[in-house]
């Protein structure tokens, strides 16, 4: 096993998963200047951030077919075009449309690429550490959240009409090398043999796993291929097979996990958290830099959760960290509802919602999406679980605005306990409903499923 070749080739297809992050979390520092600057009430404004989230919920859905058809490469360098274009376009903009415009274009890219890299990484990853590779896709996300909080903070010393642009145009930097560096990258070797190019996965799965293994796991793949081959299944037919017996318990739980990851009300610290500090009382400024904090702390607790997802499994990992969520934010809301406004205590509370998501939630659920759902639907389960992912998100964005609004002083605490009570969900999902995939091939998977 090429562990160099395959980290490396992962480390590149994650830059997707970087860009994915760095696109969520600016709009977090722009946002303090963006709604005063296109003077704009609280729909409005909510409307305006979360636009992205409808061109990732049209990408997520909308790079299935297109994935299969003509690669996943392909289509990750697509996604390259895409944010550079938004990036250059909504730090330019002038009129509310042609942001929301750009916004979603950004967002094109950003679903496609959350539905492409942990595919790519998964198909590319032996089962011993597939699960460590996909969660690599989780932590580029981290880390680009991490560096836009700082990127945010830097450029907040600009007067307010221009740092914002910039806050937002210096994505096409990360872009453009995304770009490049695809070309380095070999196609999947699942879609290669999905094609019938079997000596192009034959020369990439012997670069990965070494000749022997290499002929065993493409002569796996080639029979968990065989009845859609020799039924000559379309692409789009694949959508439709989603719901059959045979498919129908992967795609719900997919869905499942993908909707519950995003109620669980994680964006709404990764778009909002500057709003959440300045409501407490800290300054625009000093409010950026605290949420540098929250991307130091997913950082951290998503790297080590990489080394525990193929040991301790991602059943008990998502199990626990979910009750953890769920347990901070309902402190959380406590803590909003008797007004304690100390600022330490309340990024404690936020910082520990964000460990346990960056243990369980975060990582865990791409592993898992990536990984149930069988060869013959994986481009379409995952493009759909992603579409509800981004749908789910859009509406906890739109409406978390007016809700924090809506519910001041001593009631914003409901809206935090909402978000526990889907945490609390996610907990009972993982204990009744949850196999574990831990060290089992994709094939196996399948079987373990049916």
């Amino acid at each position: 096993m090429n562990i160099k070749y395959i980290i490396s080739i992962s480390s590149v297809t994650a830059l997707g998963g970087f860009l994915f992050g760095f696109d969520t979390a600016v709009i977090s520092g722009a946002n303090l200047y963006i709604q005063s600057y296109f003077e704009l009430d609280d729909l409005a404004f909510g409307f305006v951030v979360s636009s992205m989230l409808i061109g990732c919920a049209l990408g997520a859905l909308g790079s299935g077919t297109p994935s299969s058809l003509f690669g996943r490469k392909k289509l990750l360098l697509l996604t390259a075009i895409l944010f550079a274009i938004s990036a250059v376009g909504s730090g330019l903009a002038t009129t509310t449309i042609g942001f929301i415009i750009y916004r979603v274009i950004g967002g094109l890219g950003v679903g496609a690429a959350s539905m492409l890299a942990p595919l790519y990484i998964a198909e590319v990853s032996p089962a011993k550490i597939r699960g460590k590779m996909v969660s690599l896709n989780q932590l580029a996300i981290v880390l680009g959240v991490t560096v836009a909080f700082f990127s945010n903070y830097f450029l907040s010393s600009l007067s307010e009409t221009v740092s914002w642009r910039w806050m937002l145009g210096v994505e096409v930097i990360p872009a453009i090398i995304f770009f490049i560096l695809l070309f380095f990258v070999p196609e999947s070797p699942r879609w290669l043999i999905s094609k019938g190019k079997l000596e192009m996965s034959q020369r990439i799965l012997t670069k990965i796993n070494g000749k022997e293994q290499a002929a065993l796991i493409e002569a796996e793949i080639e029979s968990s291929l065989k009845e859609e081959l020799k039924t000559k299944r379309s692409v789009l037919s694949s959508y439709r097979q989603l719901f059959k017996p045979a498919f129908k318990k992967a795609t719900i739980a997919v869905i499942i996990l993908a909707s519950l990851q995003q109620l669980t009300g994680i964006n709404i610290i990764m778009y909002y958290a500057p709003n959440i500090f300045e409501n407490i009382g800290i300054g625009k400024s000093v409010a950026i830099f605290q949420s540098i904090s929250i991307g130091f702390c997913m950082s951290l607790f998503t790297i080590i959760a990489m080394f525990l997802v193929d040991k301790i499994g991602r059943k008990k990992l998502l199990k626990w960290g979910s009750l953890g969520m769920a347990l901070s934010l309902f402190i959380l809301g406590i803590a909003f509802s008797f007004d304690l406004k100390n600022t330490y205590f309340i990024l404690f509370l936020i910082l520990s919602f964000i460990a346990f998501f960056s243990l369980s939630a975060g990582p865990i659920i791409w592993v898992l999406i990536s990984e149930m759902l069988p060869n013959e639907i994986r481009s379409a389960g995952i493009s759909i679980a992603t579409f509800f992912l981004w749908i789910t998100n859009y509406l906890v964005s739109l409406t978390f605005p007016v809700l924090l609004n809506t519910f001041k002083g001593r009631l914003s605490g409901i809206t935090f306990s909402v978000y526990g009570i889907f945490c609390l969900l996610l907990f009972y999902y993982a204990i009744k409903y949850l196999l574990e995939t831990k060290g089992k091939t994709l094939e196996e998977i399948k079987d373990l499923i049916k």
